[in-house]
């Protein structure tokens, strides 16, 4: 019969260090030789800072560029033109949480849709409902 052999606890706690001396040394190897760099310094964001709302300000932007140019040269169908970009620049703003001028609380000319209607409205002769 073969006797079976057992490590003593001197062998034992030099093979628990040896061990945890491969581990750290291979994760400082990892750890200084990484690509991550140290976070960046913290800083407070505003609204501006969102590339959604950096968008929606170009869109606003190119849209009024384009309703300024139908005015300064109009042909058949500017006024037609004009309506149409009006109206996807409240639908994007009422979309993307910006007020426009004239448009805010308090005003009773909601962005989207139904502001429209409610302007044309008062624009018709009379008022009233078609």
């Amino acid at each position: 019969m073969s006797r079976r052999r057992t490590l003593g606890t001197k062998k034992k706690i030099a093979l628990l260090a040896g061990a945890a001396a491969v581990a750290g040394a291979g994760a400082f190897a990892l750890a200084a030789t990484s690509d991550a760099a140290p976070p960046p310094a913290p800083r407070t964001l505003s609204a501006g800072d969102s590339t959604v709302c950096q968008g929606l300000a170009t869109a606003l932007g190119n849209n009024q560029k384009f309703i300024d140019g139908q005015r300064a040269n109009p042909d058949a169908q500017s006024a037609a033109r004009i309506a149409n970009r009006e109206a996807s620049s409240r639908r994007s703003s009422a979309a993307g949480g910006v007020v426009l001028p004239g448009r805010g609380v308090g005003s009773g000319l909601p962005n989207g849709p139904a502001g429209a209607e409610r302007r044309a409205e008062r624009q018709r002769p009379g008022g009233g409902r078609r």
